[in-house]
């Protein structure tokens, strides 16, 4: 298929917008708090070292003197790992930035490296678990590098703190290019009313792919990607789910808390929604035909062959 070539990773999708916008933006600084995002010579560090703060490992104090640039009128960017920055810098998140409502820019980034150095803190999406609920705070997590590209001139337009999580796994592009990311909105593709697929994230392409082997049988679906986590596009979801007959939430195996199960559970549950399913799916295609076994069966209470 042909979204699924030209691979590439939602941090370059990221990184190839915002540099040639740093320098249209003559007020954005980045605060690096061992990311490792910008080590090459064609980076922002390189082109603009006067605007670039290396921060060592000390995520709470990057946070902190963020909140004090934005309040002189810069826009601050604070890149770090995924895997430790919001434990350590979870106080100071919240009083100066989210509590205080203040345009701090939090770019995490979810590398095997820093998952490898100490796997047990490195829980897959507990990071969004931990933030969920803050005020002002608006958590994007996009789904490619299309949709990452879009991100920036967005930003420059909003007001408030935002936390942006970024992997360097590179995903298939799902998304045609020229695509426009919308804050606060849910995308959908396809238009089929028998099976809908709720995802996020590098999950949205196996979503896909499991779009196109239940046409195999016959069975119309459609995905619903949330790229925008908080605030949820609670009115796009309820039309999604009135729009099928049948839905399935795609979360990660992975993920032992099953972030996007629970987070749309209490909505689903007043919604009285009873056609509804949890997938926990072990990112890779070997599964995929299995995964889509279950669902035919659930949705008619009958074994099923996959062709």
């Amino acid at each position: 298929m042909d979204q699924f070539s030209n691979n590439k990773s939602t941090f370059q999708g990221f990184i190839d917008a915002f540099l040639p916008l740093a320098f249209r933006f003559k007020n954005v600084v980045v605060l690096d708090a061992g990311s490792n995002a910008f080590s090459n010579h064609t980076s922002f560090a390189a082109q603009i070292p006067y605007r670039y703060y290396p921060m060592g490992n000390a995520y709470a104090d990057a946070v902190g003197v963020a909140s004090g640039m934005a309040l002189r009128g810069k826009t601050p960017f604070v890149f770090g790992p995924a895997a430790y920055f919001v434990g350590s810098a979870f106080e100071v998140i919240k009083t100066q930035c989210c509590l205080a409502n203040i345009s701090v820019h939090l770019v995490v980034v979810d590398d095997d490296f820093s998952t490898s150095r100490c796997p047990d803190l490195a829980i897959p999406y507990n990071d969004f678990f931990m933030l969920r609920g803050f005020p002002n705070l608006k958590l994007f997590y996009p789904v490619n590098y299309e949709e990452a590209c879009s991100f920036f001139s967005g930003l420059m337009r909003s007001y408030g703190p935002v936390y942006i999580r970024l992997s360097k796994k590179k995903v298939p592009t799902v998304y045609s290019q020229g695509f426009q990311f919308s804050s606060g909105k849910a995308h959908v593709s396809g238009d089929a009313k028998e099976v809908g697929i709720i995802t996020f994230g590098e999950l949205v392409s196996n979503g896909l792919f499991l779009v196109e082997l239940l046409h195999r049988q016959h069975v119309s679906a459609s995905v619903m990607s949330l790229s925008t986590l908080q605030p949820l596009d609670v009115e796009g979801i309820f039309e999604f789910v009135n729009s099928c007959a049948t839905v399935f939430v795609l979360d990660s195996a992975k993920d032992s808390m099953r972030m996007l199960s629970a987070w749309l559970a209490p909505l689903f549950m007043e919604h009285s929604l009873k056609r509804f399913e949890t997938l926990l799916f072990d990112a890779g295609l070997n599964d995929m035909e299995v995964v889509c076994r279950r669902m035919l069966a659930f949705c008619s209470n009958k074994e099923y062959k996959v062709a």
